[in-house]
């Protein structure tokens, strides 16, 4: 089936450009199998942990395909499994570039361990792409304290990760962009340098904060506006971490 009908899979936000969808997974449960087709770009915001706080791997299984030689025709040849191991704030991607020959798998997560919630990813399906989305030669990429952590066909994912007290400026950044809030953002504010909290110039406060407490569990996906002009501050009491899916 495809990863729209399967149970743990609930869709956040479609457009022409991409689908954002999220996969939540309590511990002792898998997901049907289900595929995925072109470019998807994920985010971990939740990973498996046992009782006494380690990382602990998820169980994969995933359908391996063979041709057939007299007819040229794909089949399923086997499931095969594995594990992998998922770190909060990781980025990565799937790219299938035959359609004929999906990414179909489930996930399996450890019977028991620490909280109620196994697995949660964030993941932006990208349906029309504008650009290449990987860094040229000689491109600086974005500024401090953001990095660069995935990029691919159009699209790339920026990670920031702010200590108590830091700042921050954002880079410019195209629009549709998908913010998905990892860790904290309870005292994040726009301060526009003036440490008041209230945007720049009494605009409205950047897009990071809004996707700080955004309902949808921190994703936020922005429109037609340059995500760029604010100064972030986090006045919290813990470090804010945030990964960006810029379509490029």
């Amino acid at each position: 089936m495809p990863w729209a009908g399967e149970p743990l899979h609930t869709t956040l936000h479609s457009s022409p450009g991409s689908v954002v969808y999220e996969a939540r997974l309590p511990y002792g449960r898998a997901t049907a199998l289900h595929a995925h087709t072109g470019v998807t770009a994920y985010v971990v915001v939740t990973a498996p942990v046992t009782p006494a706080g380690a990382p602990a791997p998820v169980t994969t299984e995933t359908v391996e395909w063979e041709v057939d030689e007299a007819s040229g025709g794909v089949f399923a040849a086997s499931l095969v499994r594995g594990e992998m191991v998922l770190t909060p704030g990781a980025a990565f991607a799937f790219v299938v570039d035959d359609p004929t020959r999906p990414l179909v798998h489930r996930l399996i997560t450890p019977p028991e361990g620490a909280g109620p919630l196994a697995v949660r990813v964030v993941g932006v399906e990208v349906r029309r792409r504008r650009g290449g989305g990987l860094p040229g030669e000689g491109d600086p990429g974005p500024p401090p304290p953001f990095a660069l952590a995935a990029a691919g066909p159009g699209f790339r994912i920026l990670r920031l990760i702010l200590d108590v007290g830091a700042r921050a400026t954002p880079p410019p950044l195209a629009p549709r962009s998908v913010l998905v809030t990892v860790r904290g953002g309870e005292g994040l504010v726009d301060d526009g340098d003036k440490g008041e909290g209230k945007g720049c110039g009494g605009a409205p406060p950047s897009p990071f904060v809004a996707a700080a407490t955004a309902p949808s569990d921190g994703v936020l996906v922005v429109g037609n506006e340059q995500l760029a002009g604010s100064s972030l501050m986090n006045a919290g009491r813990g470090v804010y971490e945030v990964a960006v899916v810029e379509l490029t």
